[in-house]
């Protein structure tokens, strides 16, 4: 579980929020010049704002990960057509099939690319 936020934090991160587009010096100035500042008496520094960007950006990417990773996958492997697998085979729409072959072959250097993959794989499997 995670450390709760301090006040002076979590006072950053409402700052970042309210004024994205500030700049970390001027952020800290802002906050300082709060009349709340006299009676919490908390100083806040620009180092202070940028490490609470930061952390802030480590956050959103931790999250991103974690929603990337629930997501099905779109890779080579996974956009094999379904009737490779006669057991789970599945009415699949040609035009469908075509188009993704096409995003295989843009994914690889185009046609003739794809074809030299595809001629490649054949050999080493002895067809």
């Amino acid at each position: 579980m995670a450390k709760p936020l301090s006040p002076k934090s979590q006072l950053i991160r409402e700052a970042i929020k309210a004024n994205a587009k500030v700049g970390n010096a001027d952020l800290a100035k802002l906050i300082n010049s709060s009349d709340a500042r006299k009676e919490d008496k908390i100083k806040v520094t620009a180092t202070d704002v940028g490490n609470q960007k930061q952390a802030l950006k480590a956050m959103n990417a931790t999250a991103r990960k974690k929603a990337k990773a629930h997501k099905p996958a779109t890779s080579v492997a996974a956009s094999k057509p379904q009737a490779a697998h006669a057991s789970t085979a599945k009415a699949v729409n040609p035009v469908e099939l075509i188009d993704r072959v096409f995003d295989l072959a843009g994914q690889c250097g185009g046609l003739a690319q794809l074809k030299k993959l595809v001629d490649r794989i054949s050999e080493g499997r002895g067809r």
